[in-house]
């Protein structure tokens, strides 16, 4: 079952372009307008604490940004849930989730491009001979 959630009008806004990550927001904004469709990725950092002695020693938590992929279902937003092959939620696993949000919008850019028989937007023309 898709899971569809409510979003704020300021998650929204900060979604529709991925700071930091110039790589990540060029494919988001090919993807956005190759489909017409308003697609958001979202990121926050995941902490995970170490053990009692790595607190006592100070040392910091481990850290993990989390990308998330939304569909506009025009007043709510389903998550693009990716799943591994071992059948667990990509959410779960923490450092992976960027490589597969890019690999799944990748793949559906490349999908269109190749219904509509033709170039991507960011190819240039060396990448064409």
């Amino acid at each position: 079952m898709p899971a569809l959630v409510c979003l704020s009008q300021d998650r929204v806004e900060r979604g529709r372009t991925v700071p930091g990550d110039k790589e990540c927001d060029d494919l988001l904004q090919e993807l956005r307008q190759v489909t017409g469709e308003d697609w958001i990725v979202l990121t926050y950092t995941q902490r995970h604490p170490r053990g009692f002695f790595d607190a006592v020693r100070g040392r910091p938590p481990i850290s993990f940004l989390i990308y998330s992929l939304y569909a506009d279902c025009h007043g709510e937003w389903q998550v693009i849930n990716c799943f591994t092959r071992e059948g667990v939620s990509i959410f779960n696993l923490g450092a992976e989730s960027r490589e597969t949000v890019m690999n799944y919008m990748l793949g559906y850019v490349a999908g269109i491009y190749a219904a509509q028989r033709r170039p991507p937007l960011l190819a240039t023309e060396g990448d064409l001979q």
